[in-house]
């Protein structure tokens, strides 16, 4: 808001003084008297330095909440995959939590669909290596081959579309088996490393979810 001030007093004295030739270090004095007086306004003005500290405090804040919570979402999938690992550990070590059993059965269900659709992708895959194992001497595939290894691949796809909700459903009934693990918190010595680091994962959560009430609380 001054700098139009600044400019042309500055440009008006300027020229004055290369008229009248007038030594420059008056423009220097000159200038440092309407910054001082711009600084004096500055600091008897309240409303408009709160104005220029709300003006750099905003933006400042927003970044600050976009990156605890980008941490935040971090931590969380952090924990995810420890309680996942928690819930194979459990598994591994046939270690079978309270009401547990309907989880384990709906895993065991779910891992004979996973090793039936994995053994047919080796199959297929086996099948398409052959293929074109066979038609690379020639350096010509020719239609017969071509569609050959066309019907395979498509083969190969669909498997892979298939597998793919089914292991991220594996994965899901892992992270729950983990956290019947983790309220019963066996001793086992398996799992105290992995309860460890979900309990730092635990604590940096609540501490930034903290910080983020506090940032929304100084609005």
């Amino acid at each position: 808001m001054f700098e139009p001030l600044v400019d042309g007093v500055a440009g008006g004295v300027e020229a004055g003084i290369q008229r009248e030739g007038l030594p420059y270090w008056i423009l220097w004095l000159l200038l440092c008297v309407i910054l001082l007086l711009v600084a004096f306004i500055f600091l008897r003005d309240k409303d408009l330095r709160q104005r220029l500290s709300l003006s750099l405090y905003r933006p400042r804040r927003r970044l600050n909440l976009l990156s605890l919570q980008a941490h935040i979402g971090r931590e969380q999938r952090k924990r995810s995959a420890l309680l996942e690992d928690l819930g194979r550990t459990a598994r591994e070590s046939k270690f079978r939590p309270k009401k547990s059993s309907g989880l384990l059965n709906r895993l065991a269900e779910l891992e004979d669909k996973l090793r039936l659709d994995r053994e047919n992708v080796r199959k297929v895959s086996a099948k398409m290596e052959s293929l074109q194992a066979a038609v690379r001497p020639a350096r010509r595939k020719g239609p017969a081959a071509e569609k050959s290894i066309k019907v395979e691949r498509k083969k190969l796809q669909k498997i892979l579309a298939e597998l793919a909700p089914l292991e991220r459903q594996q994965d899901s009934l892992f992270q729950e088996l983990g956290l019947m693990v983790l309220a019963e918190r066996p001793g086992r010595e398996a799992f105290l490393p992995i309860y460890a680091q979900i309990g730092l994962a635990d604590e940096a959560i609540v501490e930034m979810r903290e910080n983020i009430d506090s940032l929304g609380k100084s609005r």
